[in-house]
């Protein structure tokens, strides 16, 4: 299944590609029936003006209504259909099942079939009406969503696989107020406006091997090295923000930019191989450190649905685990977070004593406590060099990096210069 799509869109998309910019008028558009979409399950339709635009939702019903819920669209790539891609991508690679278990709403739209012969997103937010407007179409299915399912969307997320990355770049500017953050699978930004008072969170997969859309561009895309530096740029990323990580034994190589304004992070995973082969115009599954993109993607939205866990720090006997001597004129501090938590650390505060400069790198690693109490580190949980500052007795730790957490007793060590 994987490998069909692959070449179904590849096709089509590199004949194509250089027509993706092009404007198009209602008389050149008009619906796939010959995608059958009425006949899958959770077939939604929307109709304005005479015209209809159609969508896959899953799950179609809700047990309890009065629950908000987010809200996950999924863009398919050129050429495809609603139903064959949310049947790829949903049941095949497994994020429907992720909707169930994290319980989210994932709709699947589909794209109008447009002057090059078939089905294609046009980024930009141009025309008068639903069947031209993509970016009209996202919000018209939004609100349709939560009518039918008398339900608040509490939060509403965008992705992509390929030109429906393009789609779930463009929605980051152009319906900045409806979607928090975007995920992209092997697409590319191309060129629009954008306010320079948006901020988002971006996260991009993509092949190093991709001769579709090629990581380092050609004649018809640019770079998607040029899409992530719009977004540090965008969301005015700190100078030396960037932390580099060389993953799954260097399979997978991560560029992560932290600290943006309103709390944002752009990430860029670049998939060198994947099951042994060569990353080339794909939507990824292997997992990368553990999770798989489609659990790296939930964990960057959910982040924004969640509010700060709930934690009490406990004091130890000083002289035992909880502080000692580093090498030279540093120490570690060793603290256990504890009790209902199920999110995501920043940073934390703790009361201090003695003489510190206002500003200092601080080395930290998330460690477990095994069954026997004894201390557990992973150094692939290292969470980089981050920053600390002292204000009237309380030092303020800001982590480079997140520590994520599941409900389970969590060992910090600080290291840090005094």
């Amino acid at each position: 299944m994987k490998l069909s799509l692959h070449r179904y869109l590849t096709l089509f998309f590199s004949f194509n590609a250089f027509l993706i910019n092009m404007q198009v008028t209602s008389a050149q558009v008009a619906e796939p029936t010959f995608c059958n979409n009425q006949n899958t399950e959770g077939y939604q339709r929307i109709e304005e003006n005479g015209v209809g635009r159609e969508y896959i939702l899953y799950p179609s019903t809700l047990e309890s209504p009065d629950t908000p819920s987010a809200l996950v669209i999924n863009f398919h790539g050129y050429g495809d259909c609603a139903n064959a891609y949310a049947e790829n991508i949903g049941n095949f690679y497994g994020l429907n099942n992720l909707a169930d278990d994290e319980g989210f709403l994932v709709a699947y739209p589909q794209a109008m079939i447009r002057e090059k012969g078939d089905p294609y997103w046009e980024p930009g937010d141009v025309g008068p009406d639903i069947a031209i407007n993509d970016v009209m179409f996202a919000r018209r299915l939004v609100s349709d969503v939560a009518n039918k399912l008398q339900i608040d969307i509490e939060k509403t997320f965008a992705v992509g696989f390929s030109n429906g990355g393009m789609m779930a770049y463009d929605l980051a500017c152009t319906a900045a107020d409806i979607f928090d953050s975007v995920a992209i699978m092997s697409g590319v930004r191309l060129d629009g406006v954008c306010d320079d008072s948006i901020s988002k969170s971006i996260l991009h997969f993509h092949g190093s091997d991709d001769s579709v859309i090629p990581l380092d561009g050609s004649g018809d895309f640019p770079s998607v090295y040029s899409s992530i530096d719009f977004w540090v740029e965008q969301n005015q990323m700190p100078e030396g923000s960037q932390i580099s990580s060389v993953l799954n034994g260097g399979d997978v190589t991560l560029e992560r930019h932290v600290g943006g304004r309103e709390g944002t992070e752009v990430n860029l995973y670049v998939i060198n191989t994947e099951f042994d082969k060569p990353a080339g115009h794909s939507w990824f599954s292997a997992e990368i450190e553990g999770k798989t993109p489609n659990q790296i993607i939930w964990e960057l939205f959910s982040d924004s649905t969640s509010s700060s866990p709930s934690m009490e720090v406990v004091a130890v006997d000083l002289d035992k685990v909880n502080f000692r001597a580093g090498d030279g004129d540093s120490a570690v501090l060793a603290f256990d977070l504890f009790g209902d938590i199920d999110g995501r650390l920043d940073g934390i505060s703790i009361m201090a004593t003695g003489e510190l400069d206002d500003v200092r790198d601080i080395g930290l690693v998330k460690v477990h406590l095994d069954e026997n109490n004894n201390l557990v580190a992973d150094s692939t949980e290292f969470l980089g060099q981050s920053t600390y500052t002292e204000d009237d007795g309380v030092i303020n730790f800001d982590f480079a990096n997140p520590v994520f957490t599941e409900g389970e007793t969590v060992r910090i060590l600080i290291t840090y210069e005094l």
